[in-house]
C-alpha cells in the first residue's frame, strides 16, 4: 500500500545504509530522505577471522590446480549461470581448476536446478551451508563473486583479510 509506505517513511527518524552506494539509490529514489540517511560500516573483528580460519576441518584441496570458492546464497539472481560461462571458458582452455561452491538455497528445488546445471562438470564441488566458512577460504586461490551487484558485500572483506585476492 503506497500510502502506508508514504506515511511510515514519514515516521522514520534515520536510514541506516551498509554502504554509500546503497544511501545514492534511496536518495535517487526518495530526494526527501537523503538527510535521514546515514551510512554504517559493518564491523569485521580481523583476529576472530584469522582465528576461525584455522579451525580444522575435513576439507583438502589439490594445490596443482587453480581453487576457487564462491560463497553465495543458490539463487538464480546469484549469477550462478555466468558461472557456467566461467566453467566452459576454463574447460576450453584446458585449465586444471576446482571450483567450491559454499551456501544453501531457500527452496530446494531452486538448489537442485542450479546444481545440475554442473552436474556433468567434474571440477565443481557444492559443500553445502557452513557455519565457519574461513578454514575454506585458507588455502584458495580466488574468490569469486558472481553476482551483478551488491550492496555490501562483507565476503569481499573476509576473503581480502585471509590474503585470498578477490575476482
Amino acid at each position: 500500500d503506497l500510502e502506508f509506505h508514504e506515511d511510515m517513511m514519514k515516521v522514520i527518524e534515520k536510514y541506516i545504509c551498509v554502504s554509500e552506494s546503497v544511501k545514492r539509490d534511496i536518495i535517487l529514489k526518495y530526494p526527501e530522505l537523503g538527510y535521514k540517511c546515514e551510512v554504517v560500516d559493518n564491523y569485521l573483528d580481523v583476529n576472530e577471522i584469522i582465528e576461525k580460519s584455522n579451525i580444522q576441518v575435513q576439507f583438502k584441496i589439490d594445490k596443482q590446480k587453480l581453487n576457487l570458492i564462491t560463497v553465495a546464497r543458490i539463487a538464480k539472481d546469484k549469477g550462478f549461470g555466468r558461472m557456467k560461462w566461467l566453467c566452459d571458458a576454463l574447460d576450453r582452455n584446458n585449465v586444471e581448476y576446482d571450483w567450491y561452491i559454499l551456501g544453501t538455497a531457500f527452496k530446494k528445488e531452486v538448489l537442485e536446478e542450479i546444481q545440475g546445471w554442473f552436474s556433468d562438470n567434474k571440477h565443481v564441488h557444492f559443500l553445502g551451508y557452513k557455519d565457519n566458512v574461513f578454514p575454506y577460504f585458507k588455502d584458495m586461490d580466488y574468490l569469486v563473486l558472481l553476482t551483478d551487484r551488491e550492496a555490501c558485500c562483507l565476503v569481499i572483506s573476509e576473503s581480502l583479510i585471509m590474503g585470498i585476492p578477490c575476482i
